[in-house]
């Protein structure tokens, strides 16, 4: 599982998972919190310097994975 350190203030959790997956995967942000614990008490803005795991997306989630968005070019 890939560990990725908070570097910028206000960086919520669903921003972070969003950014590393490439886009929403159903159910990766409640994956996280279950092997992250201590994120439940945590603030909606993450503090810089967090540690964070983030667990591997599968070949099946990564099909259904929806991609961002882009509203300007």
């Amino acid at each position: 599982m890939p560990v990725v350190t908070v570097r910028a203030r206000g960086i919520t959790l669903e921003r972070l998972v969003f950014k590393v997956a490439g886009g929403l995967v159903p159910g990766l942000v409640e994956r996280t919190l279950e092997a992250n614990p201590d994120l439940a008490q945590a603030s909606d803005e993450l503090v810089v310097g967090t540690r964070i795991v983030i667990p591997e997306v599968g070949e099946l989630e990564r099909a259904r994975t929806i991609p961002p968005l882009r509203l300007v070019d």
